[in-house]
């Protein structure tokens, strides 16, 4: 596939100082070093030992990261000093961490395990569902094998990198002809649609009521990844190995809060609803409930806490069998699920998903 290389060739130098020069800072135990160590059930729930949780998003407010988001504001009011930082890529987020000044990092599964085969000392302790996309394309574009021929990507060595080749692969030439370039936002790939500049993208799940709404007989959907990729993991949640033994109740407090989110918002998708109009500006008004009817509907939140053995294996060849990780690596070293079998029972999804 031709590729545009330099914001490719950026990034990876970006992830290898992550990994060679991210771990001179050790982030700092706020409720104490010496005090004694709880067993994994004794979450806090708060309260004034609680301390200071820094979460590293990336980029902007989005749906996909509303049980993250709510359930660190239900930490702030259990007692826990709570920052929630905004960075402008997934790579920041990796590198907040690292260094000591973000608690827990979340980012795309190309992003983390490239940054741990680049020796970065981190450990994925939760996962975030299926990818939140759906291709889009020109009018006149058939499909991805069809007549698409120039293909848009947000960034390399990302999600919507690792989409557009598993797409291009199952073309009878292997995607060989189409031309790959890098448009960085959606809306910047929907307005390259409309300028006839690309054939197809991926887009956010948000962008399909929009297309419905707006772009009819310009631009159609032409398929869901959540519903073709079920075993993609979406985006992955980490922190340093350390803090798995420095901070095991906040890191557990926040796994427990983000399932109690996510639980409720299946039950009664208006909270996430009322959430996106209050946190999410990006989303238009008409566009609010349709989104969210879709992201609950593609079951985009994980139930199971999203790292069960078989996504973490599916996600990880899909990135070796794509090329977008060259070292060969068992990632089953890099994932923790203690927390998450404390929290869903050892005979839960979250160790024996299948």
């Amino acid at each position: 596939m031709k590729r545009f290389t330099a914001i490719a060739t950026a990034l990876a130098l970006s992830l290898g100082a992550a990994a060679c020069g991210g771990n001179d800072g050790d982030e700092k135990n706020v409720s104490g070093a010496d005090s004694e160590k709880p067993s994994l059930a004794e979450s806090t729930k708060g309260g004034p030992e609680a301390g200071k949780l820094v979460f590293a998003h990336s980029a902007v407010p989005q749906i996909v990261k509303l049980p993250q988001t709510l359930a660190l504001e239900q930490l702030e009011q259990q007692g826990y000093e709570v920052d929630q930082q905004y960075l402008q890529t997934t790579t920041d987020s990796i590198n907040a961490v690292l260094r000591g000044s973000a608690t827990i990092g979340n980012t795309a599964p190309a992003n983390f395990f490239a940054a741990v085969a680049g020796g970065a000392d981190l450990v994925a302790i939760a996962g975030g569902g299926r990818p939140d996309y759906v291709f889009v394309g020109r009018q006149a574009v058939d499909s991805v094998c069809g007549n698409a021929k120039r293909l848009a990507i947000n960034n390399p060595i990302s999600t919507t990198d690792v989409l557009v080749r598993l797409e291009a692969a199952k073309c009878p030439n292997g995607g060989k002809d189409k031309e790959i370039l890098t448009v960085a936002l959606t809306p910047n790939r929907i307005k390259a649609l409309l300028a006839d500049q690309i054939d197809a993208t991926p887009v956010q799940l948000t962008t399909d009521p929009l297309i419905k709404r707006q772009y009819q007989g310009k631009l159609k959907v032409l398929s869901n990844a959540a519903e073709d990729y079920p075993t993609t993991i979406n985006t992955i949640t980490f922190v340093k190995r350390s803090t798995l033994e420095q901070r095991p109740k906040a890191i557990l407090d926040f796994l427990a809060a983000q399932k109690q989110v996510i639980e409720q918002a299946y039950a009664d998708p208006s909270i996430f609803v009322k959430a996106t109009k209050r946190l999410i500006d990006s989303v238009p008004a008409p566009d609010v409930e349709p989104s969210v009817k879709l992201y609950l509907d593609s079951e985009v939140f994980p139930r199971d806490g999203g790292l069960a053995p078989k996504l973490v294996r599916d996600t990880y060849q899909q990135l070796r069998d794509t090329g977008l990780l060259k070292k060969d690596l068992d990632p089953e070293e890099y994932v923790d699920r203690r927390f998450l079998e404390t929290i869903y029972g050892s005979g839960g999804d979250a160790r024996n998903g299948t």
